[in-house]
C-alpha cells in the first residue's frame, strides 16, 4: 500500500515537473491565452482561473501515469515510452511548425500514404530541432531523477486519499465546467484534447466535398470580391440603422455621399446565433436545416467555387478558427494565402481589424482577381476591451463599464454604452481605413459586409451575449460596396427590396458575381444580382449545434422582421 502511494506521490511530481517547463516553452501561447482572460474578467480572475485549469492538468497527468505505473512488470517502460512519445513529437511539431497541433493536423498524418508523409517529416527536419524537441524531455527526466531520491520512503498522503484525490481530478476534468480542455498548458492537456477533438471529428472527414465546374468556361476575372464576416455587431444598433444613435455616424457619411457604390440594406437576418454556423452557410451555402444530409461538408465552398472561376483566393480570419470541422484541410487546397491570427496584423485585438483594413485597401487597389473572405475580431464581449476605453476621444457613451465590473444586470446600461463605444470605434476605424477619403481609389471591387450573428443585452432574461433562441441573437448589418460597373448595373438595390434580407442570400449572390450571371438561386433563397421581381418567403434563423439545430422563425409583417423594441436599451 505504501508502494502504491509512492507512485503517485512520484508522478505528482514528474507531472509537475513536466508542467512547469511545458509551459516555458509554450510561454507565447499561456501569454496570449492569459490575455484574453483578463479582457474577459480581470487580472486577479485570469490568474485563479488559470492556476485552477493548471493544478486539475497535473492531476489529472498524476491519475494517468500513475494508473499506467500499476501495470506489473511493464508497467515502468509503459509509462516512460508514452511519457518520451507525447512529449517529444508534440515538441518537434511545435518547433518545425512555430503552433501548436490540432486535430486536423493528426487526420492528416494519418490518411497520408507511409511514404508520403515520411519524406514530408524528413525534408523539414533537423538536427537543432529534434535536439530542441528532445531537450525539454530530458531535463525533466533527469530532474525526476534527482528528486526522486528523496521520495523513496515519502508517505505524504494515505493510498485512498490519493485515489480520491486522482479520481475527483479525472471527474472534473472529463465534466470539464470550467473549459479547461481549450486551455494550452502542457504536452499531456494538449494531447488528450487533440485526441479527443479527432475522435468526436473523424466521422466527418472522410466527407468528400462535391466538384464544382461552372457553366461556362471560365476566363481570367479583373475585379475584385471582399466578404466582411463581422463578429457580434447587432444591426438594430447601427445609426446607417435607426437614427436615435450616432455609433456609425462616418460609414453614414459614406453611405450618403456615395450612392451609386454603398447601399444599406438595413436590418437583416443571420442564419445562426453563433459564429461557427452562419459562417458555414455563407461558405458553403447549406440552406435546409437541420443540415442531416450533411450538405454543409458535401457542398463546394465558396473558395472551390472562386477557384473554379480563376479567382485568387484569400481567408484571413482574425479569430484564428481555421482550419475547422467545415474547412477542413483538403478545402485549404482552393485558399491561395491564408492569415490565421490578430497578431499577424497588430499588437492587440482591438486594432487587428482596422489594420487588416489598411491591408485590404492596398490590397485591392493593386491587384485584380482576387476572392477574400475577412472574419473580423468586432465588437465580441467583453465590449471594453474592444475600443480604447480610458482615451477620452473614445467614451461617447457614458456611464461605461470598468475594465473590471461584471456584466450584471445592475451594468446594464454601462454593458450597453460600452458596447456603443466600441461599435464605433470599430466600425467607423474600419472603413476609415478601408475606404479613407476616396472609396472609388478601390477600382472594379464588391465588397459584402454582414455580421456572424446579432447580440443581446439581458433582453427577455437571458444573460448571455448571443447563441439564444431570440431574434435579438439573429439581428445583423447587411451592406454592399461596389465600383464593378456589371455589379452596379444588376443589383437589386434596398429601395427595390420590400422584404428583409438574410446571410442565405450571400451564397448565391457570391456566386452570381463569380460567373456573372443573374437571377441565381440557393434553395428558396435568391441572389441580389437580380432582374425580376424579389422576394425572400420562409425566413428562419438558426439555433443549436451544426447538425443538431433548432429553426426558428421570426414574426413578419408586410414581409419584414418585427422588432420588439419595448425591451431594448438603445
Amino acid at each position: 500500500m505504501k508502494k502504491s502511494n509512492c507512485v503517485y506521490v512520484r508522478m505528482f511530481v514528474l507531472a509537475l515537473l513536466s508542467f512547469f517547463v511545458d509551459v516555458f516553452v509554450f510561454r507565447r501561447e499561456l501569454s496570449q491565452q492569459f490575455a484574453l482572460y483578463s479582457e474577459f474578467h480581470s487580472t486577479l480572475v485570469a490568474l485563479i482561473r488559470l492556476s485552477m485549469h493548471s493544478l486539475i492538468s497535473v492531476c489529472v497527468a498524476t491519475a494517468f501515469y500513475g494508473l499506467v505505473r500499476s501495470v506489473t512488470k511493464i508497467g515502468l517502460f509503459i509509462q516512460w515510452g508514452i511519457y518520451f512519445l507525447v512529449n517529444v513529437s508534440y515538441h518537434l511539431f511545435y518547433v518545425i511548425q512555430n503552433r501548436m497541433p490540432n486535430s486536423q493536423d493528426l487526420r492528416t498524418l494519418i490518411i497520408t500514404p507511409i511514404e508520403m508523409s515520411a519524406g514530408t517529416i524528413l525534408s523539414i527536419l533537423s538536427f537543432s530541432a529534434i535536439v530542441k524537441a528532445i531537450l525539454p524531455a530530458i531535463l525533466v527526466f533527469i530532474a525526476y531523477v534527482f528528486v526522486s531520491r528523496f521520495l523513496a520512503n515519502v508517505n505524504i498522503l494515505k493510498p485512498a486519499a490519493a485515489h480520491v484525490i486522482a479520481f475527483f481530478a479525472v471527474l472534473v476534468y472529463v465534466f470539464n465546467p470550467m473549459d479547461i480542455s481549450v486551455v494550452v498548458l502542457d504536452t499531456f492537456t494538449n494531447t488528450e484534447h487533440l485526441l479527443v477533438s479527432y475522435a468526436h471529428e473523424a466521422k466527418y472527414y472522410n466527407i468528400e466535398r462535391l466538384a464544382y465546374t461552372p457553366p461556362q468556361s471560365a476566363t481570367n476575372p479583373n475585379d475584385n470580391i471582399l466578404l466582411i464576416i463581422d463578429e457580434s455587431i447587432r444591426g438594430d444598433y447601427l445609426s446607417i440603422n435607426n437614427a436615435s444613435l450616432d455609433t456609425t455616424p462616418i460609414l453614414e457619411k459614406y453611405i450618403a455621399s456615395y450612392p451609386e457604390n454603398i447601399w444599406n440594406y438595413g436590418i437583416a437576418l443571420s442564419s445562426g446565433t453563433y459564429s461557427f454556423l452562419s459562417q458555414t452557410v455563407m461558405l458553403t451555402g447549406v440552406h435546409d436545416f437541420p443540415d442531416n444530409k450533411l450538405m454543409s461538408l458535401k457542398n463546394p465552398t465558396v473558395f472551390q467555387i472562386a477557384k473554379a472561376n480563376n479567382y485568387r483566393t484569400f481567408a484571413i480570419d482574425l479569430q484564428g478558427a481555421m482550419p475547422n470541422v467545415i474547412i477542413r484541410n483538403q478545402d485549404l487546397n482552393y485558399i491561395d494565402e491564408l492569415k490565421t491570427n490578430w497578431t499577424e496584423f497588430s499588437r492587440e485585438t482591438k486594432t487587428a481589424d482596422i489594420f487588416a483594413a489598411k491591408y485590404l485597401r492596398d490590397l485591392l487597389a493593386h491587384e485584380k482577381g482576387l476572392f477574400v473572405v475577412l472574419c473580423k475580431w468586432g465588437a465580441h464581449t467583453p465590449y471594453e476591451m474592444r475600443y480604447p476605453n480610458d482615451e477620452a476621444q473614445y467614451q461617447n457613451y457614458l456611464p461605461k463599464l470598468k475594465l473590471t465590473e461584471a456584466h450584471s444586470p445592475s451594468n446594464r446600461r454601462k454593458i450597453v454604452n460600452s458596447y456603443k463605444n466600441a461599435l464605433r470605434f470599430n466600425i467607423d476605424g474600419f472603413f476609415s481605413a478601408l475606404f479613407a477619403d476616396d472609396p472609388d481609389f478601390i477600382t472594379n471591387t464588391t465588397i459584402i459586409w454582414v455580421s456572424d450573428h446579432g447580440e443581446m443585452f439581458q433582453e427577455h432574461g437571458v444573460m448571455g451575449p448571443h447563441a439564444s433562441p431570440y431574434l435579438e441573437s439573429a439581428l445583423i448589418p447587411f451592406v454592399i460596396f461596389s465600383t464593378n460597373p456589371w455589379v452596379q448595373e444588376n443589383l437589386k438595390k434596398p429601395e427595390a427590396i420590400s422584404c428583409t434580407v438574410s446571410q442565405q442570400n450571400i451564397f448565391p449572390t457570391l456566386l452570381s458575381i463569380f460567373e456573372k450571371r443573374t437571377n441565381l438561386s440557393n434553395g428558396n433563397f435568391q441572389s441580389l444580382i437580380w432582374q425580376g421581381d424579389w422576394q425572400n418567403e420562409n425566413l428562419f434563423f438558426v439555433d443549436g449545434a451544426l447538425w443538431h439545430e433548432t429553426v426558428l422563425t421570426p414574426e413578419m409583417q408586410n414581409s419584414r422582421i418585427i422588432l420588439d423594441t419595448a425591451n431594448y436599451m438603445y
